[in-house]
C-alpha cells in the first residue's frame, strides 16, 4: 500500500514471492489495518515497549522538508 511499493515493486516482489498477489499504490493503510497487524505481532511474542515502537519506512524520504522561512520585521 502506498507509493513505496511502486518504487520498490521488484524487491518487494523478490522478498515476498508467492505471499504477494498484488498491491494498489492508490491505497494507503488505515488504523484498524494497522491494529490487526499488530494483533497478529503480539500473539507471536513480537510486542515491544512503546519507547522501542519504531515506524518502518519503505521509501527513502517519508516527510517533505519546508524551505528556511524568511526573517520578517514585523512593526
Amino acid at each position: 500500500m502506498g507509493s513505496g511499493w511502486d518504487r520498490y515493486a521488484d524487491a518487494l516482489a523478490a522478498r515476498l514471492g508467492s505471499r504477494l498477489e498484488r498491491w494498489r499504490s492508490d491505497r494507503y493503510p488505515r488504523a484498524r489495518d494497522v491494529t490487526r497487524l499488530a494483533a497478529v505481532g503480539f500473539k507471536r511474542g513480537q510486542a515491544v515497549s512503546a519507547e522501542q515502537a519504531l515506524p518502518v519506512y519503505i521509501r527513502d524520504e517519508v516527510a517533505h522538508k519546508s524551505r528556511p522561512r524568511s526573517k520578517r520585521s514585523y512593526k
